[in-house]
């Protein structure tokens, strides 16, 4: 009976010959360096990346980012990978402004929701008026009320949209893919 070892038995090595083997051996040993090599270097991308990003203290830093990675000594394909990475630390970061800069046009519509629904409140108070003589002035009532009240939560929606909006065009025209 024979022990395992921790040594190669080169009995089992698959080939014509000694040197069949070798080759094998030595092709998948070549794929084993260049996926090494692929994940060191998208783990260094991602860990430069990651010291890029966190090094910029504000918002015009990180404005700068993408310029200082293009001029900076990377090869071209770590420069490609960096600023990818840049751009989805970007994209994570201004989530919300980019979600409520999308939601712009709903926020439009909304307003003019708003008006219609006044307007329909006018119409009703209108049209009972005709059984009881103060429900018009009731409807106006209710219809400035309501609009008015409406009126301020959506003008600060429209506020927060607009600065969004502005805040992710800068990120946009420093070159960040968001």
């Amino acid at each position: 009976m024979r022990e395992k070892s921790n040594f190669i038995d080169f009995e089992n090595i698959p080939g014509n010959s000694d040197t069949a083997g070798a080759i094998a051996t030595s092709e998948d040993s070549s794929k084993e360096e260049e996926m090494l090599k692929e994940v060191i270097n998208k783990n260094n991308a991602k860990t430069q990346a990651g010291l890029i990003y966190k090094s910029a203290q504000d918002e015009s830093e990180k404005l700068m980012l993408r310029n200082q990675v293009v001029e900076g000594s990377y090869s071209n394909d770590m420069k490609l990978k960096i600023l990818d990475l840049l751009d989805g630390y970007v994209k994570e970061e201004l989530k919300e402004e980019i979600t409520l800069a999308d939601s712009i046009e709903e926020i439009k519509k909304e307003k003019s929701n708003l008006l219609l629904g006044a307007v329909g409140i006018v119409v009703i108070g209108i049209i009972v008026s005709v059984f009881f003589p103060i429900a018009w002035l009731i409807g106006i009532v209710l219809a400035m009320a309501g609009y008015v009240a409406s009126k301020k939560d959506n003008d600060e929606k429209m506020k927060k949209a607009v600065s969004a909006i502005e805040r992710v065009e800068k990120y946009r025209q420093a070159g960040y893919r968001i």
